[in-house]
């Protein structure tokens, strides 16, 4: 397994954690082979997920219309480990399938080296090397778990599944750090990384479909400070990621696309209120995305997207949730009319936006298997996944999504 879960990554630091997952692999297969006793510290968790999506207009995650679609599943497996009393090694691997956007595939969502630096009553300072999660707004260190996160989907304002794995992790070197005290809890987390370019998301993300060529990371960086009052009533974090990227265009005829980069560079603002039985979460976001080459002069777009969230806890197993989320990908221009203007065989006004009203309900049939169901409203095709809907004037601008999932953890 070990021989082939590190590879979507391609950077220096990739082949430097596929050679430690191999040797990982090979310091602990004849240990599993032979039917050794696992070490008291060594801990294994898993989860497995099935949804089901059904979309009045428009596809999600699969062919969703008419008879809707079983084509969301996600099966991970992880595990910790602490040789040392300051060296933890801990890793997740996923499977995942979601439609033409992820079909069916098997990958390493992370796997690090954690080292304690600094520990006692008041601090925890360390540092992490591998492939981490990113540390970006409130969920995403926890979006792939239903049980840890607020929805079946996240709001994709802040959290876009048809860029998922590019948000989700990188490869990198970071530091963390927590400072408590008297008036409240500060936590520090960044680095520099690679993000991940290996998926075609980002290609049809950025050209609407997908296309010859790749994307390939360059050195960027995470930065997030989040600050908790009364054991978490209170929460607020301010998030800076910039994510770098070369394309090379590999000379297609059939793609006269030369080479470019992009950055995208988003700012998060995240605020959260914990009561015994409710909670209300905000988070705002402007994202810049600066493209330069492409047979183009260079441009830049800021986008514009936040949504507002609240929680209520009805019973001790039952949970409503009720959102609102909005995502104008250019906030000079929210409605989509300039860019359909200049872009006339491109992709239609609506594409530029998205208008989400969610409702949806959890019931926590144990502590260990979980239902959820929910109803998407939305004007707008913004985050819509393109490898989905290849033709954006075969999509609609008013749509319903309706989605349901059963979710089991060990």
């Amino acid at each position: 397994m070990t021989v082939f879960v590190c590879s979507s990554f391609n950077n220096p630091l990739s082949r430097i954690i596929r050679t430690c997952c191999l040797a990982f692999g090979a310091i602990f297969y004849p240990t599993l082979g032979w039917g050794f006793d696992f070490p008291e510290s060594l801990q294994f968790h898993g989860f497995a997920s099935q949804g089901y999506d059904w979309t009045s207009e428009n596809n999600f995650s699969g062919d969703s219309q008419d008879e809707g679609s079983f084509h969301y599943t996600e099966i991970g497996a992880n595990f910790s480990w602490l040789p040392l009393d300051r060296l933890q090694l801990s890793g997740q691997m996923l499977f995942r399938r979601a439609g033409e956007t992820d079909p069916q595939s098997l990958r390493l969502d992370y796997g690090l080296l954690d080292y304690t630096m600094l520990s006692d009553e008041a601090n925890h300072w360390g540092v992490r090397v591998g492939r981490v999660k990113n540390p970006t707004g409130f969920y995403n260190e926890t979006r792939d778990v239903y049980f840890t996160r607020p929805s079946i989907l996240l709001p994709q304002s802040i959290y876009p599944d048809y860029v998922r794995s590019l948000a989700l992790s990188s490869d990198g070197f970071y530091i963390y750090g927590e400072r408590r005290g008297d008036y409240g809890d500060f936590f520090l987390e960044g680095g520099m990384i690679y993000p991940d370019a290996a998926n075609r998301e980002l290609e049809s993300a950025v050209f609407g479909s997908k296309v010859p060529g790749s994307f390939d990371s360059s050195l960027s960086d995470i930065w997030r400070l989040l600050y908790e009052w009364h054991s978490g009533e209170i929460r607020m974090a301010i998030t800076y990621f910039q994510a770098n990227f070369d394309y090379n265009s590999g000379h297609s005829p059939s793609f006269p696309v030369p080479g470019g980069s992009l950055r995208i560079e988003p700012w998060i603002l995240s605020l959260q209120y914990n009561a015994e039985r409710w909670s209300l979460t905000t988070e705002y976001s402007v994202r810049r995305v600066r493209t330069a080459g492409f047979g183009q002069s260079s441009n830049i777009d800021k986008a514009e997207t936040y949504y507002f969230q609240g929680t209520y806890r009805i019973l001790k197993d039952w949970e409503a949730l009720l959102r609102y989320d909005l995502t104008f990908l250019n906030k000079n221009d929210k409605n989509g009319h300039d860019f359909a203007a200049k872009n006339p065989l491109g992709r239609p006004a609506y594409s530029r936006f998205a208008k989400d009203w969610t409702v949806g309900l959890r019931w926590n049939v144990t502590p260990q298997f979980s239902l959820g169901i929910e109803n998407h409203r939305v004007n707008g095709t913004a985050w819509l996944p393109p490898l989905d809907n290849p033709d954006p004037y075969d999509t609609k601008r008013d749509w319903d999504l309706l989605l349901f999932i059963g979710s089991y953890r060990f």
